[in-house]
Parts: structure tokens; C-alpha cells; sequence
């Protein structure tokens, strides 16, 4: 029968079909989809197109080379081609796609044929041919101009409000602080008659000046960063030792899992303790029944597909993980704005900078910074810094010299140093603590910093003995002492050639405090 016969295609006759089958079955796909799509061969010449694409062009795009049907008015950002410092045009797409490798997510701005300029999203999958070499490869342009607008749009309207809060942050500190000063110099002025009256306002006034100036350059470190004093080091040291300053004397423990090959970094040490600090403190207040900080530093190679706003290379990566409450997304959202804060703001419950500041000091370090959260779970506080390649600086303890007739008194400001690390000489009368501090700096061995007894009974006190080491070193770091609390000298330290004064009886903690703030480096007290 020939039921068999007519039903049976020669092989020849099958060869002839399948193709148009197959060519009518694409050609009804690229006519229903609503995406831009063309497929291109090995030389770029278009042999497939959309309904859509042929739309988006104003011309027929068939057998005419992919290029040519738009104009590339700016340069693709984000994912360009290995070795290539500018991309010009698609072809440096098309080779990669040639060469088997997908390209993803290309954002470019393009020249219509009618002379519109959009924004496209470009992507290339490679055709598999009959051999090893891709025959061409499909491309897909989506138009993302109206999505870019809005987006732009959205984040200037964030960036307003942001403006906004921190304008009306500034003004209700700023406003605090003049309250301070204004009131109390006019409380001032009506008891001039009293003078101790008078001066303890005055003093009072003076206060609120220093805290004007913080504030201020916690804004200029927040607007355009200081100038980080770079060093290189390995950074664990600085982390368990500011950590553990942070926490001392609370109900929070921590656990450190800090990795042993760490890589270098090259950083401001002052600055970055800064960070830690705005971290360990917002997770310390977010646990005041007590809790738990993980502290994790691992190395890591950041590549463009992880996302982060930042150079591809070898990073350091730390992370503090909390056991507190955790954030909403709202905050979660602007826990980097200016101001933008849960807590109380004023004078005593600090500037509403804190981790605005922290954002500026990583990013002036070409690192970033992040928060993770959800309510109940904790919050995750992690930056990256560049690795560095340098060779880590060997640390020089911080040498103090202490001036003090009472033998007690230097005995313990050299166990309170000793314990932060920092080397200690002792001196009985200014004339010993001037002949000590020439020694030093002959031998290139300079004090970072002295303390001054102010009174020493039959000797130099800490005031001439201060004029005599300014005419030495013009730029050292004095700190006077005394148990008289109402001696000018100590209430007015920086009129004297001061930089701080410290009180007697004083703390640890106090000495602690007042010598790494005039040194600059955040040693803390096991």
C-alpha cells in the first residue's frame, strides 16, 4: 500500500522542510514577543528581528550590520570588556558573545534613527553553530529611560529630604549650644560683681564654645572627610583593643573570629576607630539589658558581581553582628542619613552624625560600609577596606613623660600607662622633666605628649616649665595637672599653652582619656 509511501519523506525532501519549518517557527516568536530582540551573525549583520525592533529602528534591519541602526552617544558604564579602558560601540560585545560568553545587563545611552536618545539595557547570548564557534548570537535592548527617570527622579527627592533633616539637625544642636553660650555669658555679665559667680558661668559658656567646635568638624569630616594620615597595618589589634574599650564596664560581651592571615590595610588608624566605636556604641545602646557583639575580620576578593560600589581587588571585611532588637526597613533604609536617627537628639545624647560619619571616613578610604537587619534578629554592621601591599609599619609605643613632686602619684600614672601601652618617664620638678625632655628628643626619641604638675613646692612648677619646653619644641603636647580646681591655669588651659588640663584626683579612665585624645590614638585599658 501506498498509505506507507505517501506519508514518507525522502531524506532529501525532509533536509528541504525542516528549515522553513524551523525558520517560520522563529519568525512567528520574534513577531509576537514585545522585547527588542534581533539575532545577528559572526560579522554583526542582523538576520532575525522583532516586530518590536523594527519599530524601535524606523527601518527595515534585516541584512543591515546591528550597529549601524543606532548611534552610541555615551559610553557603556558599569560591566565593559576585559582590557578595554572605553568601549566604542557594540562590537566589543558581540566579540565577547562570539567567544562564548555571555553579556549581561549593559547599561548604555543610544541614538535612535528619529533622533531620540534612551537609555537600553543590552544583552548577548551566544549561538551555538554547527562547530566549536557560536554562528552569531541573539541580542536584547531594553528600554529603561522612563524606569532611569523615575529612579532619578526618587533619589533627588531623597536627597532633598535629607538635606532637609540635616538642616534642621544642625540648627536644633546649633541652637542648644547658643542657648548654652548666650545664656550664660548674660548671667554673666548681670553678676560681674561676683567674680568666682561670674566665672564658673563663663566657664560653663566656654564648654558649649568646644562643643560648637566639634560639631563643626564633625560636619566638615561628614561633608568632604579629613585628610586620612594613612599607615600601613594589620588590623586586629585595633579591633579587639577598641571593641573591648567600648564595652568596658558594660553588660555586653563580645566574641572575636578574627582570621590569622589577615591582609594588611592602609588606613587612618584614628579614623577607623572612630567607626568602631560609632558601631560598638549603637549595638552597646540597642542592648541595655545586655547582650552579645560577634566580631569577624576575614579577607576577601571583591569582583563587580558582588555588587558593591567599590574597585575590584583583595579586601579586608569586618562585621559586627548584635543580639539586639534589630532595625525596621524604614531605618534600615537611611541608617546613613544625616541626622536620620531613632534616639533622642541634643548635646547629651550626641550629634546625629555618627554613622553619616562613618560612611564618609570608609568611602574616603575607597571602602564601604553596610547594615543588615530585620526586627527580632539582630543588626549586621560590615566594611570593606582595600588591602594594601605595603609592608605593615612597626608600631612605636607612645612615650608620655609625667612631672610630679608626689612620688604615689607617678608610680600610678606609670601603671595606668604601662597597661595601655604606652612608655612612661617620670619627673619630680620642672627642671628635671625639661632636662629629661632634651635627652629625649637629642637621641630622636621625642615625648608624643607631657603631663605638668602645676604646683611643686620648692621647684619648677608646670607653667614656666611649660615656656621653657615651648621654646624646645613649639609643638608639643602639654596637659596640666592640679589638685587647686579653682587655679585659672586649670580652668583655662589653653590660654596657658595647654592643649587639656586633667583634675586631682583623677581616674584611670580620666588619665586614659585625656592622653589618648591628646595623642590621637585610641589605645584603651585592658
Amino acid at each position: 500500500m501506498n498509505k506507507k509511501t505517501t506519508n514518507t519523506l525522502t531524506p532529501k525532501r525532509k533536509k528541504e522542510n525542516a528549515p522553513a519549518g524551523d525558520e517560520q517557527f522563529s519568525l512567528s516568536i520574534l513577531e509576537q514577543v514585545a522585547e527588542t530582540v534581533v539575532v545577528v551573525d559572526r560579522k554583526g549583520t542582523v538576520v532575525r528581528a522583532s516586530k518590536t525592533a523594527r519599530e524601535l529602528c524606523g527601518k527595515n534591519p534585516l541584512q543591515q550590520p546591528f550597529e549601524s541602526l543606532f548611534t552610541l552617544s555615551v559610553n557603556p558604564s558599569g560591566d565593559e570588556p576585559p582590557g578595554s579602558g572605553e568601549a566604542s560601540g557594540f562590537g566589543p560585545y558581540f566579540a565577547r558573545a562570539l567567544r562564548g560568553e555571555p553579556v549581561r545587563g549593559m547599561e548604555m545611552t543610544v541614538e535612535l534613527a528619529d533622533g531620540r536618545v534612551r537609555t537600553m539595557v543590552f544583552n548577548a547570548t551566544p549561538l551555538k553553530g554547527n562547530g566549536t564557534r557560536a554562528s552569531g548570537c541573539i541580542i536584547s535592548l531594553e528600554d529603561v529611560t522612563e524606569r532611569k527617570l523615575l529612579e532619578e527622579e526618587h533619589l533627588k527627592t531623597q536627597k532633598l529630604e535629607s538635606i532637609g533633616i540635616l538642616a534642621g539637625g544642625i540648627a536644633h544642636d546649633f541652637n542648644n549650644l547658643l542657648t548654652g553660650i548666650i545664656g550664660n555669658i548674660g548671667l554673666a555679665k548681670a553678676r560681674i560683681g561676683d567674680p568666682a559667680n561670674a566665672k564658673s558661668l563663663l566657664d560653663k559658656a566656654e564648654a558649649a564654645c568646644a562643643r560648637a567646635a566639634e560639631l563643626t568638624q564633625r560636619l566638615i569630616t561628614f561633608a568632604k572627610g579629613s585628610v586620612p594620615a594613612m599607615r600601613t597595618v594589620y588590623i586586629n589589634e585595633l579591633l579587639t583593643d577598641s571593641v573591648q574599650f567600648w564595652l568596658s564596664g558594660s553588660n555586653v560581651v563580645c566574641r572575636f573570629d578574627l582570621a590569622d592571615d589577615l591582609r594588611p590595610v592602609n588606613i587612618d588608624e584614628g579614623q577607623v576607630r572612630q567607626v568602631v566605636q560609632n558601631i560598638v556604641v549603637n549595638a552597646r545602646e540597642a542592648m541595655p539589658g545586655g547582650g552579645r557583639i560577634e566580631v569577624t575580620a576575614r579577607n576577601a576578593r571583591v569582583s563587580a558581581k558582588a555588587g558593591l560600589p567599590v574597585e575590584d581587588g583583595h579586601y579586608v571585611r569586618v562585621t559586627f553582628k548584635d543580639t539586639g532588637p534589630g532595625i525596621d526597613r524604614t531605618t534600615l533604609l537611611r541608617i546613613f542619613d544625616p541626622y536620620y536617627s531613632t534616639k533622642e537628639r541634643g548635646m547629651q545624647r550626641g550629634m546625629g552624625l555618627g554613622l553619616s560619619v562613618c560612611h564618609s571616613i570608609i568611602k574616603k578610604h575607597g571602602g564601604h560600609i553596610m547594615a543588615e537587619s530585620r526586627p527580632g534578629s539582630g543588626a549586621v554592621f560590615s566594611f570593606y577596606l582595600p588591602a594594601s601591599d605595603g609592608k605593615p609599619e612597626k608600631k612605636r609605643a607612645p612615650k608620655i613623660l609625667v612631672m610630679d613632686d608626689e612620688e604615689l602619684i607617678l608610680d600610678l600614672a606609670e601603671a595606668i600607662l604601662d597597661k595601655i601601652g604606652f612608655r612612661f618617664a617620670g619627673a619630680r620638678s620642672g627642671e628635671e622633666a625639661i632636662e629629661l625632655y632634651k635627652e629625649a628628643r637629642n637621641a630622636g626619641e621625642s615625648f608624643d605628649a607631657v603631663v605638668l604638675d602645676l604646683t611643686v613646692p620648692g621647684g619648677m612648677g608646670g607653667l614656666p616649665a611649660l615656656r621653657a619646653l615651648l621654646s624646645i619644641d613649639p609643638e608639643i603636647k602639654a596637659v596640666v595637672s592640679s589638685g587647686y580646681l579653682d587655679d585659672v591655669v586649670l580652668t583655662n588651659s589653653r590660654r596657658y599653652g595647654f592643649i587639656a588640663a586633667i583634675p586631682k584626683p583623677y581616674k584611670p579612665d580620666d588619665l586614659i582619656k585625656v592622653i589618648t585624645d591628646v595623642v590621637g590614638r585610641g589605645a584603651v585599658f585592658h
